[in-house]
Parts: structure tokens; sequence; C-alpha cells
């Protein structure tokens, strides 16, 4: 699958709704947790052929011991991507949030040859992605779309009701099957600022369309869908890693 070669083209919603297509049965098993090299502990869980984190990664150095600067104000946010400069922060700079949502990155951070991600592991791939969208059901042509694509297969990966906004995405009664544990811990958008805790989850992948733009995942409260794009390189988004 390349994600470079596939075209936009959404479907309509509307129609795309109407026509459901069979839940395939899930089977999520937990797996070994992991460690990190802070010493944060991740919970980790079997999807398929798949090994994912359950949880959203909060590690501040590579795996080589070298630190992953944490960058708070908005200016000094945007200076990093004039120097495609990694960084990490936590949401709206309150550390009540860490332990929930984990940290947000800037892909320069997860793109780096040293590694955020533990040994064993490394940052999930737009390949992964796909992957384990289609064992949740979305079917292959559907797959190598741009947007919003599928059916309820975010409902599926997302997780834990009482953190997210009510609406289509928890309402669904596929809701959190997939164990993947999907929480919406926002994001910090093109101007720096943090926005969408509650309403919407943003997943990084390792693959890079350009010098500028990244592919990534987004779940909406509003949506059962998932949708899959590319966003610039300087936007703060979680990070979930899955076993080599």
């Amino acid at each position: 699958m390349n994600f470079l070669k596939n075209l936009f083209n959404p479907k309509d919603e509307k129609q795309s709704e109407k026509v459901k297509q069979n839940t395939p049965e899930i089977n999520p098993e937990p797996a070994e947790p992991i460690k990190d090299i802070d010493d944060n502990v991740y919970k980790t869980v079997k999807i398929g052929n798949q090994i994912w984190m359950a949880e959203n990664l909060k590690v501040t150095h590579y795996r080589n011991g070298d630190l992953i600067p944490e960058i708070k104000g908005k200016f000094e946010w945007e200076e990093r991507e004039q120097e495609q400069e990694h960084a990490w922060c936590y949401y709206e700079n309150d550390t009540s949030n860490i332990k929930i949502y984990g940290l947000l990155y800037n892909w320069y951070a997860v793109g780096d040859r040293r590694s955020i991600a533990p040994e064993g592991w490394r940052v999930c791939t737009d390949d992964d992605w796909q992957e384990l969208e289609e064992y949740l059901g979305m079917n292959m042509s559907e797959n190598e779309e741009r947007l919003w694509r599928g059916t309820n297969e975010g409902s599926k990966l997302a997780g834990n009701t009482s953190l997210w906004d009510e609406g289509n995405l928890t309402k669904d009664a596929t809701f959190g099957k997939s164990g993947f544990s999907a929480l919406p811990a926002g994001l910090r958008n093109y101007s720096s600022v943090f926005v969408g805790i509650g309403i919407t989850a943003n997943f990084w992948t390792s693959t890079a369309e350009d010098h500028r733009l990244a592919c990534h995942r987004k779940l909406d409260f509003t949506k059962t869908k998932i949708s899959r794009q590319t966003q610039l390189k300087r936007y703060g988004f979680s990070v979930r890693c899955i076993k080599e």
C-alpha cells in the first residue's frame, strides 16, 4: 500500500452510512506490558496479527537516552518547524493530562532515526494502520482512500466512553470492541493552540508524504468512521507504537 500514490477521492458520507457491512468477529487479547526508557509502563493488546500499545506514548527521551525537548510556548513551538526540530508537550501544559492522555509530539520527534519507541517496537506506519482497519472490517478499496472511510471502525478503535463527548462515536454498539482504546487527547494545531480534548483523537504515523506533510489518523466524536489524511509536521498529535 502506497500512501503517496492515492488520490483524494472521498465517498458520499450519507451513502456510505446506509451501506453497513457485516461486523467481523474481533477478539483482542491482552499482551505483555512494555516499558520505555523513562520507565513508563504501557498496556498492550493483540489485535489480529498485530500487537499495539493500548495507551498513548509519554516518553521524553529517545531510545539512546537523548532528550526530546519539551516546548510550552506558542512561538517556540512554531520555531521548531522552521528548524525541523523535535518537540513534545502536554495538553494545555497541564500535567494532570499526562497520565490519561500521554504526550503530544510534533512529527520531527516521531520521524527521528533515534526512535521514540521502546526497544523491539516502532512508531506505526500508514500500512500498519491499514492492516488494522481491514481486520476491523474496512473493505480494501475504501481502505486506500483518504479522509473519512469505513463504517464503524472508528468506534471500535475508541475507548473510555466517559472521556468522549456524547456523539455517534460512543453511541455505536461496537464502541471499544478492538481493545485499542483511542482517547480524545486533542491536539496542538497550526497556530500552536491546544484544541479538541474530549472530541478528537489524532495519531501520527512514521509515514511522511514530503518535507512538510506526514500521514496521520483521526477519530471524531460525531463520526463512527476513521479519517486517513496528511497534516503539517508542526502539529502536535498522540503516538502509538506497534511491536516489530
